[in-house]
């Protein structure tokens, strides 16, 4: 014969049940971070934009924009999750040519005040050349810029800013002009 449970279990089951899922939604894991509070919250710092070395062969080199920043912590709490990801594409232009994302915040949280060390992303494509001086002669390059997004936790991404890409490269200070073939075309 199956053993009778009382009704007064029921209930009993059914407060506990209730409590544990008012605890858990007022936990940091379960509240979205609004917008504006984690716009406010950070600060990009130390910003640079160039374009770097994807690939390269003996007949022709592959340049992708990129950018290196660091994020100082102006909210008044230690900052403990961030994700950043920066969206490439040609200004004027709503295709994304890449992207890259990064986590700035390893082990600790970040402290108030503090920042961040170097973040670098860079895209997935850019222009082929017959060399770097070709690339940087290139008439039909299109100037790049990169959206900068942030997320914490449980929020979507947030757009901290827009910012252009040099057409600087990376570790090169000049180059000396010459006229070598150009092959302006994205990269698959």
């Amino acid at each position: 014969m199956p053993l009778e449970v009382p009704r007064s279990f029921y209930w009993v089951m059914a407060a506990i049940c209730v409590l544990i899922l008012l605890i858990l939604t007022q936990t940091s894991f379960f509240k979205h971070e609004k917008p504006d509070a984690i716009r406010a919250g950070v600060e990009i710092i130390e910003l640079d934009s160039f374009w770097t070395e994807k690939s390269a062969s003996p007949t022709e080199v592959t340049m992708v924009p990129a950018i290196t920043f660091r994020i100082r912590n102006k909210r008044a709490a230690p900052l403990e999750y961030l994700q950043v990801n920066g969206v490439f594409a040609f200004v004027g232009d709503a295709q994304t040519l890449g992207d890259s994302f990064g986590y700035p915040i390893e082990g600790a949280p970040l402290p108030t005040g503090q920042t961040t060390g170097v973040i670098r992303l860079k895209s997935n494509f850019g222009y082929r050349a017959s060399s770097k001086q070709a690339f940087l002669d290139n008439p039909g390059f299109k100037p790049v810029e990169v959206k900068l997004f942030a997320q914490s936790r449980a929020s979507g991404p947030v757009l901290i800013g827009t910012y252009p890409v040099s057409r600087r490269l990376e570790g090169v200070a000049e180059i000396p002009q010459t006229q070598p073939a150009v092959l302006p075309m994205k990269v698959e």
